[in-house]
């Protein structure tokens, strides 16, 4: 497994991108394109595009949808150079028809997404490729994560199953889709195939697409985390968790009745992830090594420990109370 130190440095400037690479596929396609959606994404998108015009992998064309976002992004995008990126403007339509804008405009025999809030291990791309290259039978390959949060402080690695049966036996619980979006490469022919992302998704789009995309070859993540994955309160999945609930539902559901099941099937434990709770992240971030953040989540286990001893009295009190005079609790 990679080392992992307990954060990353963000090395460029506001919009300061420093490149001047070219695909090296001068007078033909690229091996592969890069496709990511913003919408006012100013406070880590820099850290995002410095990650992939960095990468050890340069034959590569870069697509960024900027669905009708706000000043402060469009002066960030205005100011990158490198030629190997390609902004594309349009009016908000949300993220699926985004990426489906990003999709066609794709020249790659591959097809990697990146999101404007997460960063990239700088050979996330060069191993990907190699291993699709080495796998003709795997149509999509995503990756281990580091959960991230706003500071860059590193939470903990998201294990992640690695084989296609296995990552297909995950998606059938309720947890929704087993690759991380953002660190997903694609096949260009195989997503194409099965015509993109469906626009009636506005949300777990990603989710719909592992499933149709597993109809015509396998999934596969890689055992090394190659992805930072930040989360915070502006992100997609924590701002608008009813309605992505609802089309996560619905795709379980059809999912499940095309293969008989009548219910959903149990995730196993290792595969579960618990943020909010304070015990379960002092775990993880001490099976992975991130101090600051042991430290931050056994202060907190500590302060609800001693709240539940200062209710202990009140609790036994009560419970006596009810038992002597026959009450319910």
């Amino acid at each position: 497994m990679d080392s992992i130190g307990e954060s990353f440095q963000v090395t460029t400037e506001l919009g300061a991108v420093r490149h001047e690479q070219t695909t090296g596929c001068e007078g033909g396609d690229p091996l592969l394109s890069i496709v990511m959606a913003v919408h006012d994404g100013a406070d880590y998108l820099p850290a995002a595009i410095d990650s992939i015009l960095n990468q050890t992998f340069s034959q590569f064309e870069f697509l960024i949808v900027d669905d009708g976002s706000d000043s402060a992004t469009k002066e960030i995008l205005s100011q990158i150079s490198d030629s190997r990126v390609q902004i594309i403007t349009q009016s908000q339509q949300g993220l699926t028809r985004s990426l489906n804008t990003g999709l066609a405009k794709a020249r790659g025999k591959y097809i990697a997404r990146m999101d404007a809030d997460d960063v990239a291990f700088p050979d996330r791309l060069e191993r990907q490729f190699q291993y699709l290259e080495a796998n003709p039978d795997v149509v999509a390959l995503g990756t281990n994560v580091v959960y991230i949060d706003r500071d860059n402080r590193s939470l903990f690695m998201r294990r992640l199953p690695v084989n296609h049966d296995e990552i297909i036996k995950c998606q059938l619980s309720d947890w929704g889709g087993f690759l991380v979006h953002p660190s997903v490469m694609m096949r260009s022919q195989s997503v194409r195939e099965i015509g993109g992302y469906d626009d009636s998704f506005r949300y777990a789009q990603d989710y719909d697409l592992w499933f149709r995309l597993a109809d015509t070859g396998k999934l596969a993540n890689l055992s090394s985390p190659l992805l930072y994955y930040r989360i915070h309160g502006k992100g997609l999945t924590q701002s608008r968790q009813n309605e992505q609930a609802q089309c996560r539902e619905a795709i379980l559901n059809r999912e499940l009745a095309k293969r008989g099941y009548p219910t959903s099937i149990p995730l196993p434990d290792p595969y579960r992830i618990r943020i909010n709770d304070a015990r379960w992240m002092l775990k993880a971030s001490a099976r992975d090594g991130y101090v600051g953040t042991c430290l931050k989540s056994s202060a907190r286990v500590i302060r609800s420990s001693i709240r539940d001893l200062a209710l202990c009295p009140w609790l036994i009190g009560k419970c006596m109370f009810h038992s002597v005079f026959k009450t319910k609790l």
